[in-house]
């Protein structure tokens, strides 16, 4: 990691990537999880579950690495 580098803040990379990651990463992804969750507990979105949809449960499973690789 870069040290002593002006185009960084506080002149360290390190610090640079812990900032920009803490700084506006976890707000977003925060803000996302908690918007979902209220979806899902107000019924806006419905939660599909493994008793209600076990084999569309069991499909998705399956399907996880290759969405992934999607992703």
């Amino acid at each position: 990691p870069a040290k002593g580098n002006r185009a960084f803040l506080f002149k360290q990379q390190n610090v640079d990537n812990v900032i920009w990651s803490l700084g506006s990463g976890v707000p977003i992804w925060t803000t996302y999880e908690a918007g979902m969750l209220w979806l899902f507990v107000n019924g806006y979105i419905p939660f599909v579950g493994w008793l209600e949809h076990p084999i569309y449960c069991t499909v998705l499973l399956l399907l996880i690495p290759f969405i992934e690789n999607l992703h």
